[in-house]
């Protein structure tokens, strides 16, 4: 990183080839050169989760099959997608959900429907693993953070679990410029739940920024991915393995 001098308080600027897409309007091309011309789909982004029990640790799937541990994970986020999923049974099967939302507004599925009236968007309708009645709710939301980490062409999709949907929203609220142009870190905080129980939450910070060429470069990859990125969606074992069904 090279020192921004103008203001003591501004964060580092990143040199532009750290991340590869930003330092080249030409990512796209050699993605689809290398690919045949063919896109890549939500199947070959790498899925990091939030670890279960509380773990602060972050386990990232590397290209050789070995989990490599982290204790935060840095990069430019490119894009943010919400979602609504609902499973009958909290067993991780691998089926896809009942009911689904990619806007957070209607589902489509088993009810299916609004989903501000929907009954398991309710607080107490989860249902816990020996089958008793939870305070949370059966639907469940998330965010998949896309972030793009130094020197990959390709962003990592982030699980935001229910427990750290509060304070990613923050986030998105106070850094004050568009996510694409920093450069955030996330951390990972032990906490409780109102029954005691351990688990991790998210916990984002900035550490840099993109000069301004770079960031409109970031903006126009993810732009050209973008219907990539929308037909990503959360799966089972992303939600149910790292938080605990409040009871």
């Amino acid at each position: 990183m090279t020192q921004n001098k103008s203001n003591e308080t501004a964060l580092d600027v990143v040199n532009p080839t750290v991340f590869p897409v930003a330092a080249t309007a030409k990512a796209m091309e050699v993605m689809r050169a290398n690919l045949g011309g063919e896109l890549p789909t939500p199947a070959d982004f790498t899925r990091i989760r939030v670890p279960a029990g509380g773990g602060t640790t972050w386990e990232i799937p590397s290209i050789d099959g070995d989990p490599e541990s982290a204790k935060s994970i840095d990069g430019v986020i490119v894009y943010i997608a919400r979602r609504r999923a609902y499973w009958a049974s909290t067993n991780l099967t691998g089926e896809p959900p009942q009911c689904a939302s990619n806007d957070c507004i209607t589902g489509i599925g088993n009810p299916g429907g609004a989903c501000e009236k929907c009954p398991f968007n309710q607080f107490g309708s989860a249902t816990k693993g020996d089958g008793s009645m939870g305070r949370g709710k059966a639907c469940k939301e998330s965010k998949l953070i896309f972030l793009l980490r130094a020197n990959q062409t390709l962003p990592d999709i982030v699980i935001v679990p229910p427990g750290s949907l509060r304070v990613i929203k923050s986030y998105q609220l106070k850094i004050g410029v568009p996510y694409w142009s920093i450069v955030t870190r996330l951390s990972l905080e032990r906490v409780q739940n109102k029954d005691g129980i351990a688990y991790a939450q998210i916990k984002p910070s900035r550490i840099g920024m993109l000069d301004e060429a770079a960031a409109r470069q970031v903006l126009e990859f993810a732009r050209g991915l973008q219907a990539v990125f929308e037909a990503a969606q959360v799966e089972h074992g992303d939600l149910y393995q790292s938080e605990p069904v409040e009871g």
